[in-house]
């Protein structure tokens, strides 16, 4: 008899976790134009979007901007660059978001979240899904997001000092400059460019360059 009693807790335990876990688990449809996909930038961004939700079982799905999907649904681009975010622009605040400047809103409609990411260019997409991806990845969860963000800085670099600095050497530093909101990525610090006369620096700064 205690056996069984103790099985019977065993499966109950086991069910409440499967429930955990579905409850969640989430799905969510990236619309974005043929067009708009074909920028690296935008690739990058949404790769690492896809990457975090695997992590906390949120699965994102990117489709075009053909017709609206069923479920809930994130919409990046403009409506200059968004077929469905067209549909959407009497719910955006503001259609003349700067350079480099997106906003985000949420539309709650027929019991699903529809999230509408319009920069005032390809770069202020970009922006606006990290921006997203951050509050994910705090919150475990999509939240509601009503805001607009534009940079004070027309210039935001990201320097080099010495032979190490945030700078545009791998492709991670590279995707950090864009989750970080940089415009101008220096390259490889110049001591590591320069001639030298003496091994190892001479032969590792030639091959640097090179490339």
């Amino acid at each position: 008899m205690p056996y069984i009693f103790e099985k019977m807790i065993c499966l109950v335990g086991i069910a409440i976790a499967t429930l955990s876990i579905q409850s969640i688990a989430a799905d969510w449809s990236v619309v974005i134009s043929d067009e708009l996909y074909k920028d690296e930038a935008i690739r990058v961004a949404l790769s690492d979007l896809t990457e975090l939700g695997e992590t906390i079982e949120v699965a994102f799905h990117v489709v075009n901007d053909a017709e609206l999907p069923a479920g809930e649904c994130i919409l990046v681009g403009s409506p200059a660059r968004n077929n469905i975010a067209a549909q959407f622009a009497s719910k955006l605040q503001d259609n003349a978001i700067d350079s480099n400047g997106f906003q985000i809103v949420t539309v709650n409609e027929n019991d699903r979240k529809i999230i509408v990411i319009s920069g005032g260019d390809i770069l202020g997409d970009v922006y606006g899904l990290f921006w997203m991806s951050d509050r994910l990845r705090v919150n475990k969860k999509i939240p509601n997001l009503n805001l607009i963000r534009e940079p004070k800085l027309e210039v935001r670099i990201s320097p080099s000092w010495g032979r190490r600095g945030a700078d545009g050497n791998t492709k991670e530093e590279m995707r950090n400059a864009l989750r970080s909101g940089l415009n101008w990525v220096s390259g490889p610090p110049i001591l590591d460019l320069v001639p030298w006369k003496i091994e190892p620096e001479k032969s590792a700064n030639a091959l640097n360059r090179e490339k």
